[in-house]
């Protein structure tokens, strides 16, 4: 939506896109008037996914106006957040409660006050109606009956004793010198401005107090909220700032060695990662599960590792016994009984019949990453099942009978 829009305004001034983007970079009614367009699209359209930036948008245009239409378009958008992305919902609440109590409080108008009220009550009531259910049997018993919501102060800054750095050196280290701006910025912003600002605060705050994961580092998906929405504050600011610095000597400078050192570790990020060699899957991965996606039942299921970049899974679309941990055990999803059956399946595959019929297993998938993650017993697998394919690194068996059924159809293949 945002690329037609955006092409689509650069036909009707009459310029190429790319000419259009430079005159965007200088002028902020281009990027107001793409938000309002692509709004209205969204209003006018039965089936729309909204992406959550426009939030922001949505949240300025209802205090802004006053529509009561703005706050419950809001409270349907926010409410269908939570199995999305619980951390968004929790972020929109937090900004939201911050701009309400700002803006209620400067509102001197009583009929203006009771007409915004109304429309964050009815916002936050819609919001909180449609998230109720998914709060109540998803989000809200995995963080607190699985123990791990608790408290905890500066993120991963305490080791439990005391913190790791200095409290501000910790914030400079990792977000760069533009952290010392994000507080002015906020108070010398304009009154809509400081309303962002006090509910970005909050999310802060909640975030350096309150752990909602058992990974610790999980917080910092509420601190990127809060930071973006700190830090066209922070750079109006400098921008400011700059523009009063007017005739001092090595002005440019100074701002040049600053962005310089804002941008230097996240570009050393980029280069690091342009010359990495990281693998995800290997050509003979790619291979086998080319295989296994032409040969094996739609819905077989294989026994593999739980290695993240697992080929059977991604590449072959097909169901396997248990997957990394990573994806769903900080949802509260305990995942220790199929772990222990992978194992035991892998290691002592000979007293394991139950645990292959219990599971469905069809295949037994061993590669690189198996044989690094468990003690594979092999021989007994060999010695126990047909092999169906095998390369330099992969090797598969047939476990149930109806994937040993189909040798008559693929008899054995290899690959160099």
């Amino acid at each position: 939506m945002v690329n037609f829009t955006f092409r689509q305004m650069a036909e009707e001034r009459g310029v190429d896109f790319w000419t259009f983007c430079r005159m965007a970079e200088n002028d902020y009614d281009i990027d107001r008037e793409l938000d309002r367009r692509q709004v209205e699209m969204a209003m006018r359209e039965e089936n729309c996914i909204l992406a959550s930036r426009l939030a922001v948008w949505m949240l300025q245009e209802a205090v802004s106006s006053g529509e009561r239409k703005w706050f419950w378009l809001l409270g349907v958008w926010g409410g269908a957040m939570p199995m999305i992305h619980t951390h968004s919902f929790l972020a929109l609440g937090l900004i939201s409660a911050g701009v309400m109590a700002y803006t209620l409080a400067e509102e001197k108008n009583p009929a203006k006050k009771r007409r915004l009220l109304a429309g964050f009550l009815c916002y936050g009531g819609l919001a909180v109606l449609l998230a109720a259910p998914q709060l109540l049997t998803w989000s809200v018993p995995q963080t607190v009956k699985g123990g791990s919501l608790r408290l905890q102060f500066n993120w991963v800054n305490w080791n439990g004793g005391g913190l790791i750095d200095g409290y501000f050196w910790f914030w400079i280290k990792n977000v760069g010198p533009v952290y010392l701006f994000l507080l002015p910025g906020a108070l010398f912003a304009k009154k809509r401005g400081r309303a962002f600002a006090l509910g970005a605060g909050l999310v802060w705050l909640v975030a350096e107090l309150i752990l909602f994961q058992p990974n610790v580092y999980d917080n910092n998906k509420l601190f990127y909220v809060a930071y973006m929405t700190l830090l066209p504050l922070a750079a109006t600011y400098l921008v400011a700032l700059y523009d009063r610095m007017r005739g001092l000597p090595g002005r440019r400078l100074l701002a040049g060695v600053f962005a310089i050192v804002c941008v230097l570790s996240g570009a050393l990020s980029v280069a690091r990662e342009a010359r990495s060699d990281y693998q995800l899957y290997s050509a003979e991965a790619v291979q086998a599960a080319q295989w296994i996606d032409e040969h094996a039942p739609q819905d077989a299921v294989v026994l593999t590792s739980d290695n993240h970049n697992n080929a059977v899974s991604s590449l072959a679309g097909r169901k396997i016994v248990c997957g990394t941990a990573s994806f769903l055990y900080y949802h509260g999803v305990d995942y220790s009984a199929q772990r222990s059956a992978q194992r035991a399946m892998f290691e002592q595959p000979g007293e394991s019949a139950e645990l292959f019929s219990q599971y469905g297993v069809d295949y037994i998938y061993i590669s690189g990453y198996e044989r690094a993650n468990y003690a594979v017993d092999e021989e007994t697998i060999a010695n126990s099942y047909p092999l169906v394919y095998e390369n330099d690194e992969v090797k598969l068996y047939a476990v149930s009978s109806r994937a040993v059924g189909r040798l008559s159809l693929h008899p054995l293949a290899t690959a160099g």
